[in-house]
This record gives structure tokens, C-alpha cells and sequence, in this order.
């Protein structure tokens, strides 16, 4: 969906009869549309109401009566055998195969699968405080269909701003004259930024970014006929663009957004900062025309200057803002599973490439047991600042005559303990 509206006016007359005049305008944008989330960000993934409460759904193959559907053979959590076509499927679709006698649950929160007592905790409430806003799945294509599925909508974005134009023009006599023209505009994307890949992900959580466009433009010339057959005009002005991409600044909560990456989840949110530039182009320019027959000959001079501001909030595509992950996998984070990560039991039964994985995602996210905290320092290696580290893993980049590096710190825990 997409409403247009572009309204505005102009003015112009003289102000001192022959001698002085104006002219100004005024124009307004005011669009406003809405463009599907998969074509924007992707497709979200959301937890399913059961497993917000710690309850995990898994399925168990029966190798002596398999589950076919639409010719695939099911052996764990999938999409294609999901909620929906639980709900939906009659027992003769499913050749004899009772699937709720295949679906198996797992509480996170029970003493038997939580000996460690963990159990005897509530969830975390930080991450209580990100998720309980996040609406429930609306759609069972995406996602594991029993844990996790996708939210799909059209979330709304804004494009606002004005244009104003304003000039005067002045006779001196009929051989001098000047005028001042400056122009002004805004054209804002607001409520979320798809061109960008950062729209509001849910319609109850921030967008990822807008995007502030601000342009000027000052001109001002001066016009003499030096005589019948020559006629020189100097002008003198800049123009200026600003292009500001607001990333977390465009939630309400900046600067406190939560560095969480949770496993298997779309965060509402990000924590990375702005992205910044101002081009300014100051310019001189003369021109003189020579009259001469039936010819006319041009000539002149284009001083232009340029200046650009460029402020990173990812300097080198680099993310410097802290991120704090939930991965269940040993070799990159928190196995809930071993003795040291939480001591958690094994579910019986499931798959331990794909649906074991997700369930220690939710073990983590839930109870905030963190897998790997990150945060990378840009220094410069000449004066060796910030890189006293040496563990740290180090990437290098020239600028100009100058060495940098981005320095990746990574605390990996286990247990209480933390390692770099």
C-alpha cells in the first residue's frame, strides 16, 4: 500500500516597482506505505507461546512407521511437519503415523532435566523485558514449526520533508544587477528505513534505522554590461547534502539497547550507532561574453571546493559496540549440556545435529546464560595503543601512511570462569 500527498504554493512579485522582486516556494512531501517484511529484513523468527514458558517440542522418528509428508521423510523438527500441519493433517494423510505420539516435550525448568538448580530460578528478566513484547508466530513455513516460526507483516514506513525556495532579484540601473537565490530541503525516511535492509521488525518494537536527508543551497551574482557587446557575471555560493543513518538511535530506549544476539531468534533491535556524512561544495564561477557579429564567445573560470565529513558508526564495515551471544555450541560459546556450561540433561531421543542445538539456544536465551561477550577497539599500531593484548586476534588495514588494526576481544564462558 502506498499514499502520496504533495501539496505546497508560490509567491512572486515586486517589492520596489522596476527596481527589487521576489519569489519564493514552499513544497511538501507526505508518503506513507507499507512493504513486506521478507522483502525488507528477511523472514523474523519468533518463539511459539510454549516455548516462551520453557516447554520445548521435539520430534522422535518411529523408523518402524515413518512420517512421510509431501514425499519428504521426517526425522526432526521441521517446518514442513510443523504446528500447523499438526493441527491440520487427518491420521490417514500420515499412513497410520499418530504424530502426537511422536512429539515429545522438554521442560527446561523442571529439576529432572535441571539438576543444577538453575531451575529453582525464574527466567532472566532482561531478556524477559526484549521478548514478552514480540508478538507470537503467525506463520509455520519458516523456523522449526514446533519452537520456533516466523511473524510476518507489512510494517509501515514514513517519508516526510519540505522544500523551500526563496530569491531576489535587484536592478541597480539598466547596466548593473543582482540577485540572491537560496534553496532548502528535508526528505526523511521515517519509521523504519527497507531500503536499508533496517524497517521496525515488529509492531510493537523500534525501527532499525531511519534516514535524515538535508539539503541547502546559497547563490549569489552580480551581473554588469560592461558595454554593448560585453556582459560579465560573477557568482558566489556552496551547496551542502547531510545524509545521517540513525541505527539504534531510532529507538526510544538509546543509548540503553542490549547488545544480545539471541540464538535462533530476530532481535528488534540493534546497538550500533549512527552513520554520518556532510558534503559541502563552496564554488566561484565567472563567466564573460563577448558580442561579435552574429557570434557570441564565452569565457570563464570555476573555482569549486570540497570538504567531506564522514562520521562511521561501523568504521571499515567493523562493529565496535559490544555484542553479547547465547550460542549453544562448545566450540563458540555455552553448551548447557556439559557439566561446566549449566549441566543440564540430555533430551531423549532428539536429534543432535539440529533440534539439540535449538533447545540449548533456549536454554541460554531464556535463563541469559551467555555463550561469548565481544568487543572490538579500533587502535593504531604505531603507538601500540589498545593492543597490549596480544592473545587478541588481529585483522590490519592501511590508511594513508598509517597502520591500523581492529582489535577483537572474546570472552568465551564456561561456567563462572572466563577465558580470552
Amino acid at each position: 500500500m502506498i499514499r502520496m500527498g504533495q501539496y505546497g504554493f508560490e509567491m512572486g512579485g515586486p517589492i520596489k516597482k522596476n527596481k527589487t522582486f521576489f519569489f519564493g516556494s514552499y513544497q511538501a512531501n507526505r508518503i506513507d506505505f507499507t512493504q513486506p517484511i521478507d522483502q525488507t529484513f528477511g523472514i523474523p523468527i519468533v518463539y511459539t507461546p510454549e516455548a516462551r514458558n520453557g516447554i520445548f517440542r521435539y520430534f522422535v522418528p518411529d523408523p518402524a512407521n515413518p512420517l512421510v509428508l509431501s514425499g519428504q521423510t521426517i526425522t526432526r523438527n521441521k517446518s514442513a511437519a510443523g504446528e500447523s500441519r499438526y493441527r491440520g493433517l487427518k491420521r490417514s494423510t500420515l499412513r497410520n503415523a499418530d504424530i502426537a505420539s511422536l512429539r515429545r516435550t522438554y521442560d527446561i525448568r523442571s529439576a529432572t532435566n535441571n539438576p543444577n538448580n538453575i531451575a529453582g530460578r525464574t527466567f532472566d528478566s532482561s531478556v524477559a523485558g526484549i521478548l514478552t513484547p514480540v508478538p507470537s508466530p503467525n506463520n509455520f513455513a519458516s523456523g522449526d514449526g514446533l519452537n520456533t516460526a516466523a511473524f510476518l507483516w507489512n510494517p509501515p514506513t514514513q517519508v516526510r520533508g519540505p522544500a523551500i525556495a526563496a530569491r531576489i532579484d535587484h536592478n541597480f540601473n539598466e547596466n548593473n544587477s543582482i540577485f540572491g537565490r537560496y534553496l532548502w530541503s528535508d526528505y526523511n525516511t521515517l519509521k523504519g528505513d527497507p531500503l536499508n535492509g533496517r524497517p521496525q521488525v515488529y509492531p510493537n518494537g523500534p525501527a532499525l534505522g531511519e534516514v535524515f536527508r538535508r539539503t541547502s543551497n546559497l547563490a549569489l551574482s552580480y551581473r554588469r554590461v560592461i558595454s554593448p557587446r560585453i556582459v560579465n557575471e560573477f557568482t558566489a555560493g556552496f551547496a551542502r547534502f547531510g545524509f545521517l543513518f540513525t541505527q539504534g538511535e531510532a529507538n526510544p530506549a538509546w543509548p540503553a539497547v542490549p547488545p544480545f544476539d539471541f540464538t535462533s531468534l530476530s532481535e528488534p533491535y540493534i546497538n550500533t550507532p549512527r552513520t554520518a556524512r556532510w558534503v559541502t561544495t563552496p564554488q566561484l564561477l565567472d563567466n564573460l561574453s563577448l558580442l561579435h557579429g552574429a557570434h557570441v564567445f564565452r569565457i570563464g573560470a570555476n573555482l569549486r571546493f570540497y570538504r567531506h565529513v564522514d562520521q562511521r558508526g561501523q568504521p571499515g564495515g567493523v562493529n565496535v559496540t559490544p555484542s553479547v551471544t547465547f550460542s549453544p555450541t562448545a566450540s563458540n560459546g555455552r553448551d548447557p549440556f556439559s557439566t561446566a556450561g549449566g549441566g543440564f540433561a540430555a533430551a531423549s531421543g532428539i536429534n543432535a545435529s539440529n533440534d539439540a542445538v535449538t533447545l540449548g539456544g533456549l536454554i541460554n536465551n531464556l535463563y541469559g546464560l551467555p555463550g561469548r561477550i565481544q568487543q572490538v577497539f579500533i587502535s593504531d599500531l604505531r603507538s601500540d595503543v589498545s593492543c597490549r593484548l596480544r592473545q587478541a586476534t588481529r585483522s590490519l588495514y592501511m590508511r594513508k601512511s598509517t597502520i591500523w588494526t581492529n582489535t577483537t576481544f572474546t570472552f568465551r564462558m564456561s561456567g563462572s570462569s572466563a577465558q580470552i
